[in-house]
Order: C-alpha cells, then sequence, then structure tokens
C-alpha cells in the first residue's frame, strides 16, 4: 500500500501582543447555546469555543434538524437561552424554528441571532421579519463572538438593534480624536486592505473591508458605519455607481459620508467623484495625517459643514527626488509592525509581478481599458506601500495609455518600468531579508 511521506519542520514565532482588553466571560457560563450552522467546521469551532467557557451547545447542521429536536421538547423541558442561526436556508424553517424555540419559554424569548456572511445578506428588515434580534457578520472572531454574547446577557444594546457595543481599546496614538469610529473599506485589492486596516488600527478606528460596491451596499444594511472609504476602479460595481446607489437608497445610511479612494490626483478626476456625491477625496498613498484629518472632519456633524478637504497634489520637484522605496516610511503607514510589513511586501512583490505581466500583454493586445486599469492598480499599491518610483511610472503609463489611442507609442517604456520594478523589489528583499 502506498505510504504518505512525513514532513517535520520547526518555527520559531514570537509572542502575539494583546489587541483585546481582558474580559470576563464568567456570565457566559453554563448557558445553552442552539446553533444552526450548514458548515461543519464552523459548527465544531463553535461547540469548541462554548465548551471552554463552560456553555453547553446544542449544533444542527440545518433548520429541518433543529426543528425535529425541538418538536421532541415539552415546554420548559430544556433550556434554551441563545440562538445562533447561519441565514442561508429556507426563510419558512429558519422562522419556524425562532418561533418554536422562544415558545418553548414563553417568559424568556431566548433571543436568536443570524450570521450572515456579508455575499449572502439580507436586508435588515429581512431579519426581523424572520424573527431575529440581531445579526454577526461572518467570518466571526472568537473574542468579538464573546463580547458579543456578554453585551446581549448584560443587555448593553437593544435587542432590536442588533449591534453590539463597540469596543474601547487604549489608543496607540497620540491624539484619541477619532478613536472607535467604524469605517468600512471598499477595496478590491488586499493589500491596500491590509495596509488601510492597519493604519485604522493605529488611530484605534475599526475598519471592515469588502471588494466592490455591491458587497458594500449589502454590508451598509447590516452594521452600522461612521463612514466609507470608497475606490474608484472595482470589479462589479465601482465607485461612482456604488456612490449614486447609496445616495439614492433612501435607506438609515444614504447620507453617510463616503471619501473617494484613488490613486489619481487631477482636478477633473476629483470634480467627478465629488459630482458622484463623493464627499470628499483621500489620494494614495494613504497617510496617518490624511485619513485622521478626514476622520475628524467627516465623523461629527460640526466638520461636515467645511468643504472638502482634498488631498494634495504631487509636485514637479518631488518627482524628481523620489526614493526608490522607503522602508521607514512603509514601516511607519503599518504601525512599525515590522513582521507585518514584511509579510504584505512579500504578496505586493507576487501580485505586482503577475500584473505587470498582464498589463504588458494587454499593452501588446490593444486593450487600452485593460492595460490603464491595471496600471492604476500598480500605482495604488505601489505609493501604498512606499514605492515610490515605481508609482510615478505606473502613473505615467495609466495617464498614457488613457490619453493616446495609439498604444504603441506607450510600449518603449515598459522596458524602464520593468527595471524600475526589479529595482523594487530587490530593495524591499533587502530590506526584510526575503
Amino acid at each position: 500500500r502506498p505510504q504518505g511521506a512525513e514532513f517535520w519542520f520547526s518555527l520559531k514565532l514570537k509572542k502575539a501582543g494583546r489587541t483585546h482588553p481582558l474580559q470576563d466571560f464568567t456570565t457566559l457560563h453554563d448557558l445553552h447555546v442552539m446553533v444552526v450552522e450548514s458548515c461543519e467546521t464552523q459548527r465544531n469551532i463553535l461547540t469548541r469555543l462554548f465548551a471552554s467557557q463552560r456553555m453547553m451547545c446544542t449544533a444542527f447542521s440545518s433548520a429541518a434538524l433543529a426543528l425535529s429536536w425541538l418538536d421532541t421538547l415539552a415546554t420548559g423541558e430544556e433550556r434554551v437561552d441563545l440562538l445562533l442561526m447561519d441565514s442561508r436556508g429556507d426563510a419558512g424553517d429558519i422562522a419556524q424554528v425562532i418561533s418554536l424555540a422562544q415558545s418553548l419559554h414563553p417568559d424568556v424569548k431566548p433571543p436568536a441571532m443570524a450570521m450572515p456572511h456579508v455575499k449572502g445578506a439580507f436586508d435588515w428588515e429581512t431579519y426581523q421579519q424572520m424573527g431575529f434580534s440581531g445579526i454577526l457578520v461572518k467570518p466571526l472572531h472568537p473574542n468579538d463572538l464573546l463580547i458579543s454574547l456578554l453585551n446581549l446577557r448584560l443587555k448593553k444594546f437593544p435587542l432590536t438593534a442588533g449591534f453590539p457595543e463597540r469596543r474601547k481599546v487604549p489608543s496607540t496614538f497620540p491624539d484619541s480624536s477619532c478613536d472607535n469610529f467604524r469605517l468600512l473599506i471598499v477595496e478590491d485589492n488586499r493589500i491596500n486592505q491590509k495596509v488601510l486596516q492597519s493604519v485604522l488600527e493605529t488611530l484605534n478606528c475599526h475598519g471592515d473591508a469588502v471588494s466592490n460596491g455591491e458587497e458594500a451596499l449589502q454590508i451598509l444594511d447590516l452594521l452600522p458605519y461612521d463612514l466609507v472609504l470608497m475606490d474608484m476602479q472595482m470589479p462589479v460595481m465601482d465607485g461612482v455607481s456604488a456612490v449614486r446607489a447609496i445616495r439614492n437608497s433612501k435607506k438609515r445610511w444614504s447620507n453617510i459620508p463616503v471619501i473617494a479612494l484613488t490613486a489619481n490626483a487631477l482636478d477633473d478626476d476629483r470634480e467627478r467623484c465629488l459630482a458622484a456625491g463623493m464627499n470628499d477625496y483621500l489620494s494614495k498613498p494613504v497617510t496617518l495625517q490624511k485619513i485622521q484629518a478626514l476622520i475628524k472632519k467627516w465623523g461629527c456633524e460640526e466638520g461636515r459643514q467645511a468643504p472638502p478637504v482634498l488631498s494634495e497634489k504631487e509636485t514637479e520637484e518631488e518627482r524628481a527626488t523620489l526614493p526608490l522605496f522607503d522602508k521607514e516610511e512603509y514601516v511607519k503607514r503599518v504601525q512599525n509592525n515590522e513582521e507585518l510589513a514584511g509579510i504584505i511586501a512579500r504578496d505586493y512583490i507576487t501580485e505586482t509581478r503577475e500584473a505587470f505581466n498582464a498589463m504588458e500583454a494587454a499593452m501588446l493586445a490593444g486593450d487600452t481599458l485593460e492595460a490603464g486599469q491595471i496600471a492604476h492598480k500598480i500605482r495604488g499599491t505601489s505609493a501604498n506601500l512606499a514605492c515610490h518610483q515605481l508609482a510615478h511610472w505606473s502613473k505615467e503609463l495609466e495617464l498614457g495609455v488613457k490619453n493616446t489611442s495609439d498604444l504603441q507609442t506607450m510600449l518603449p517604456n515598459l522596458p524602464r518600468i520593468r527595471e524600475t520594478l526589479t529595482q523594487t523589489v530587490s530593495a524591499i528583499e533587502k530590506a526584510f531579508g526575503l
């Protein structure tokens, strides 16, 4: 019989810093949670998590199985304190499970929390009609889930709203004026998502990330946000279409401040953003100071009366002295976390090489639109990682592709840009020992 291979390896890992304050979860001991989750792995994770907190857990793979179990119980025979339910499946069965579980304890009526994934989201009215008291959006961080259940147990937030109190964590930034804001990042590039989330964490803000405008509309129905950072060029639904849909939605979030997030810094691009319904404009690379100023301005009603705080333009003098790669600037952007910076940089190298090859192929094929979009993405990620020369040449290429119908005139620039990419990769690898 064929034998499998065995591999051994050692890892040197640093002790992680504490990202959450210590919580006392003893109030959750002995609670009985009923879980309805179609994913076996998720059921096992939740079961083990609740067992670690001395909580009882009864888990089912479908609402139909949960109904069968509830039908065998007499009123008051089995105590169920909370229902956590995957929102996929037959809405009628889900509503029946909630109704039957609550009828067993008419004096208590255990609350039911939906566990949707953003890509399969209903609107909040639909959840209420099914009988849910609140929403916990996947993926669920164990500590966040327990804190939500603790707040629910202690009735620290209204169940009809379904949103837990925002955590208050000591800020690592001297100015605490941005503490506790919740932002939605709408950006299709995961490297840019990580950089933005790291900057926001430094300011003690929470940042959720989605990949396009369509997903943004779905999650805005589920969670309350103070501000939206919206990339302009994305698949499925771009930033302009998304902000127009937000403004025309006539929902509770139709007037939420939306900040355009793009690599372009041209006047016509700014005007296009504002005309579409954006409140302000933030050009990449995003710095802590820029984003803090915008959060302070748009996170309060008083600040929203002022004119837009538009990002500064790059001057000719600055372009002439651009460094190849500024490690110090980049590492500061990710909270001086050199380990995280190295991980993101490694992803950047792989993705940028692939993107450059795809851009070159698009140019040779005469696909102006595709070439311009890829150049835009390279420019944005390069700017965020402080790869200034590559960001500059990507910008020149993007604008050149946009302003000429003859791609052949742009092809002679490719060897110079590829050489800049090679030098940038070497600088990054040397800086982080990759």
